[in-house]
């Protein structure tokens, strides 16, 4: 498979701080990469790497078919981030947070069109937000503000998506309703590369490979790989065969309708 994310000798930093240095990398279509590390390891950073948002880069970044640099994104990719770390106090309702999703496209939110409205709406349906689509976006719960900001994601119909911390945070049935959307978008093909704090296995298990960043590429691989090699020890700092366990959870059912990316 063609890669959608390529990642060659890439070192990135903010002034003269170093954050990540001497990465590669990539990801296949319909590949979901986790990626795992301790605080401050620079894994939002690696993100804001892919969307030409870190000032200071060397190296080759490609995603999507896009050569990506400092203040150049590229064109066909969604971004997910924190609910936490989006302004609450913007004048917006959730229609026009989702409306924003078309903006790559130089279509204004006040001026879409019956497609991007339907588009929309069927978006909103999947995230189980359209009866709030009239609500003030600053006046919604965490879970809430993750499933427009997934809306928002949605109406982009980006080959490839990169989340961070998406779950984070979430009550049990939105976080539920999240990962079954996510897996239905990799069942379509979208390549996803999400931040995770979550290292229970059954979670892991998810996702088809491993990036374990800690200022560099640590190592990759699928879990069992990357456990075996003691990748995640050496990634967090701690001894070899003490990763967290867990127990499989079950997952929810969320209905796409006639959405698809």
């Amino acid at each position: 498979m063609s890669a959608m994310v390529r990642l060659e000798g890439v070192h990135a930093a903010y002034a003269r701080e170093a954050i990540l240095t001497e990465l590669s990398a990539e990801a296949a279509a319909g590949e979901r990469i986790a990626v795992v590390g301790p605080n401050g390891a620079g894994k939002s950073t690696l993100l804001k790497v892919m969307l030409g948002l870190v000032p200071h880069v060397v190296g080759r970044v490609e995603v999507a078919g896009d050569r990506v640099t400092p203040g150049h994104p590229p064109s066909r990719v969604a971004y997910v981030p924190q609910s936490q770390v989006v302004g609450l106090d913007m004048p917006v309702t959730v229609w026009d947070v989702v409306a924003m999703g078309f903006l790559h496209r130089g279509i204004r939110p006040k001026r879409l069109g019956q497609r991007e409205r339907m588009t929309a709406e069927e978006a909103l349906k999947a995230v189980d937000m359209l009866a709030g689509r009239d609500r003030p976006f600053g006046s919604l719960s965490g879970g809430q503000r993750q499933r427009v900001l997934i809306a928002r994601a949605l109406v982009r119909q980006a080959p490839v998506w990169l989340l961070d911390e998406p779950v984070t945070g979430l009550d049990a049935p939105t976080r539920e309703v999240m990962e079954r959307l996510l897996e239905q978008l990799r069942e379509d093909g979208v390549t996803l590369v999400q931040v995770t704090h979550d290292l229970e296995p059954a979670r892991l298990k998810c996702f088809d490979r491993i990036w374990c960043v800690n200022r560099r590429l640590v190592g990759r691989g699928t879990l069992e790989e990357i456990r075996r090699r003691g990748t995640l020890a050496e990634t967090f700092g701690i001894p070899a065969g003490t990763e967290t366990g867990g127990e499989e959870r079950g997952r929810g059912d969320v209905s796409l309708g006639s959405f698809s990316v």
